[in-house]
């Protein structure tokens, strides 16, 4: 996958806004006003983090060498995978869905309520 493949992959969602609120080159993926994906235009290598279930996240980082914690964000909650490494693409896009839906679940009726009507 290439950042783009991410844009686009993230721009089909519901309701998905792309802001870059850090700086210029960090596109940040959000739902209902919520981040559920972060990369970067110029980073290398290029990446995607997105916010999962913890047992998830531990079974990603057991299985590949290129899923690892994140940068300013709770390793925790939050795993960053690098693109075009060991991880494959249906992989990303399903952590990019989990992502999707852990944030979409976690907003208000009224917030979902003006997603739907979109």
């Amino acid at each position: 996958m290439t950042i783009e493949d991410i844009k686009e992959y993230c721009m089909q969602k519901n309701g998905t806004t792309l802001e870059f609120p850090f700086d210029e080159t960090t596109m940040v993926y959000k739902v209902g006003g919520k981040i559920f994906a972060v990369s970067d235009l110029i980073a290398f290598p290029a990446f995607v983090i997105t916010k999962l279930e913890p047992e998830h996240i531990i079974e990603l980082k057991e299985q590949y060498d290129s899923a690892t914690k994140p940068s300013h964000f709770n390793p925790k909650y939050w795993l960053c995978m690098e693109l075009k490494a060991d991880i494959p693409s249906d992989i990303i896009k399903q952590a990019i869905d989990s992502s999707y839906n852990i944030v979409y679940n976690s907003l208000t009726k009224a917030v979902k309520k003006e997603i739907e009507a979109n």
